[in-house]
């Protein structure tokens, strides 16, 4: 997911983009997990709650997280 579509989510309900990454960022391990894909360097795997992340563009969901929590279901 783009980090834009994140912040466009907040902008709808009047949060400003900072805020709407904040909150993002603090649901991580508890709502998400996954991989913040930043701009220069490896991806970040965030498993739990984050205050702040360098500059990034994209969240890659990670499957296997969902699954084991019930929140995807699982294939086959």
């Amino acid at each position: 997911m783009d980090k834009v579509h994140i912040e466009e989510v907040g902008e709808r309900i009047g949060i400003d983009r900072e805020t709407t990454i904040g909150i993002f960022l603090g649901l991580a391990g508890e709502v998400w997990a996954g991989e913040l894909l930043v701009e220069e360097g490896p991806p970040i795997v965030v498993f739990s709650p984050r205050t702040e992340a360098p500059p990034w563009n994209r969240v890659a969901f990670d499957r296997d997280w969902f699954q084991e929590r019930g929140k995807l279901p699982t294939s086959g």
